[in-house]
């Protein structure tokens, strides 16, 4: 385990610090400086050594997949281990961990968000947040997945309930889980609800992952498992202006194909995140995007879409129109199921959150007064 630094150690080690060749055991010292003296370290120098080790991490990454794993080890000793699967569970948890899918809802089509907690179960902290989870009876899983920083994966269902499970774990457990690192995969891939709590929606075999922290998936797999290319709003897009390389389609394509062009071509990615999403919006509602669109497109789009109201903004918003109208002829796979009528009914049995009748966990205390608020919000 690291020990651990007086200010003024902190600030001497911090100088000394070769962003160049600095050692996975120097990277925990400094996060945990980092972690204990923010709030009075000067914030440009905080910045700057913030982005030392970010831009770092590309090179720690060619010689290992998920050094956060690494770096949790040295701080705590707890290696990775695996919990989540019916072969590390008791007959209770399996029971607890069904229950939401009574109704065949399937966690894989809503929200969901990670933790960068100690990835083993065993682990204090850990394991309080574990069971709290249970207690809701909210699917998690544990060191399970392989991606950098992603302790725990919860699956939660719609956006509003999400917000709500994200700050109430947040008040409760936030002062004991380490907010993300620049470097770890929830920073760069998904949206922050909370300083501790990344999340992004899953749009199950249909979707492909988001990236720049944006946390929608856009349609991707489905255009290019089962060549779907949206032919008439891909046209639009080209007549609008939008496209002006044949090539360079804004709906057919696999992720990794889109970031070919994600600096020369950023509208192309950022049209295909907004079509995707005027499309859940569309389909599911509240489910997606919770009773405020306008609220929602400004937490997770904002600055990366056209102004409202401007003529660049309502080209968008024909292309997305079109994209719509072509999902809902578009017959999905073999099936005679339309891919409107799919997304629609991700949302089928979902089973909502009640966290104002939750029995506390024996570690913890439920705070009244975010009852009370979450109360108000109903």
């Amino acid at each position: 385990m690291t020990e651990k630094l007086t200010l003024r150690e902190f600030i001497d080690f911090a100088k000394t610090i070769d962003f160049n060749n600095i050692s996975l055991e120097n990277l925990v010292k400094f996060e945990d400086g980092v972690s204990q003296y923010q709030n009075i370290i000067k914030p440009e120098t905080l910045a700057i050594l913030k982005t030392g080790i970010a831009n770092k991490y590309t090179d720690f990454q060619k010689e290992k997949g998920a050094i956060r794993e690494d770096i949790h080890k040295i701080r705590t000793e707890y290696k990775k281990q695996d919990w989540g699967k019916k072969d590390t569970l008791t007959a209770e948890n399996i029971v607890k961990l069904a229950k939401r899918r009574i109704n065949r809802w399937d966690p894989d089509h809503g929200w969901k968000f990670h933790l960068d907690v100690v990835p083993n179960r065993n682990h204090p902290i850990t394991q309080k947040v574990s069971e709290f989870l249970l207690d809701l009876n909210v699917e998690h899983k544990i060191a399970s997945g392989g991606e950098n920083g992603k302790g725990m994966t919860v699956y939660v269902g719609s956006y509003k309930d999400t917000c709500d499970l994200a700050h109430l774990i947040q008040e409760r457990f936030g002062h004991d889980i380490y907010e993300p690192p620049a470097y770890t995969d929830q920073v760069a891939e998904e949206h922050s609800f909370e300083p501790t709590v990344y999340g992004r929606f899953v749009a199950g075999r249909i979707g492909d992952y988001p990236w720049d922290g944006i946390g929608i998936s856009p349609i991707y797999n489905t255009a290019y498992r089962f060549k779907m290319p949206f032919d008439k709003a891909q046209q639009k897009a080209f007549d609008l202006g939008l496209i002006h390389d044949a090539e360079k389609t804004a709906f057919s394509g696999h992720f990794w194909t889109a970031k070919k062009f994600y600096e020369t071509e950023r509208d192309i990615v950022w049209l295909r995140h907004y079509c995707s999403h005027k499309l859940y919006a569309e389909a599911l509602g509240e489910y997606y995007c919770g009773n405020n669109i306008d609220a929602f497109e400004d937490a997770f789009l904002k600055d990366k879409l056209p102004p409202k109201g401007t003529d660049q903004r309502q080209k968008w918003d024909e292309v997305a129109k079109v994209f719509i109208k072509e999902s809902e002829d578009y017959t999905w796979g073999d099936t005679k199921i339309k891919l409107f009528d799919l997304i629609k009914s991700f949302k089928d049995g979902y089973i909502p959150l009640n966290l104002h009748e939750t029995t506390p966990t024996k570690t913890t205390e439920i705070n009244p007064l975010l009852m009370e608020t979450l109360q108000k919000k109903k």
